[in-house]
């Protein structure tokens, strides 16, 4: 007696058994399928780019005032390492502004500033265009060809090679 299995070949149900025939699956395949597209016209823009252009007057100020504000308390590379940092949080940062809403409306009479930066903090790739506006800050330029007060003059960080505090006769640097 021949175990259940053993015959001619036990065929397992196939698995599309009760799905409808696709109807072209006997068309021959179309010739120019197998090669590559056609690569698009306009090759897509930097997303920050992008996000750039996006921007609401009101957003584009905020950002501008913050990276102002870094530049003339002269904190733009403790900033820089804090955004760069921080990249990754800046959803969850949003999050938590929303959260805290409640609270902020209680202290603070006008708060559209905050919405706005809760906004801006929610779209990937915000905190990318502030460090872009530092980065402009820190050569000295504000994005209008106007030097920035403080940057790169000497009297902000020292440059690359620089000494902090100054030089006397013999070369040692004294703080």
């Amino acid at each position: 007696m021949a175990a259940h299995g053993d015959g001619p070949r036990a065929q397992a149900p196939r698995a599309d058994a009760g799905r409808p025939a696709d109807p072209g699956a006997d068309r021959p395949a179309d010739p120019g399928a197998d090669r590559p597209a056609d690569p698009p016209a306009d090759p897509p823009a930097d997303p920050i780019d992008a996000l750039e252009a996006s921007l609401s007057h009101d957003e584009r100020a905020l950002l501008d005032d913050l990276a102002a504000r870094i530049a003339r308390r002269r904190l733009i590379a403790p900033a820089m390492l804090f955004l760069e940092s921080a990249k990754p949080l800046a959803f969850a940062g949003s999050q938590l502004l929303l959260f805290l809403r409640p609270v902020v409306s209680a202290l603070w009479s006008q708060p559209a500033t905050y919405d706005t930066l809760s906004r801006l903090l929610e779209r990937r790739g915000s905190l990318e265009l502030l460090l872009r506006r530092l980065e402009r800050a820190a050569d000295g330029d504000d994005g209008t060809g106007a030097r920035v007060d403080g940057a790169a003059s000497g009297r902000g960080e020292p440059e690359a090679g620089g000494r902090c505090g100054r030089a006397d006769g013999d070369g040692e640097a004294n703080a």
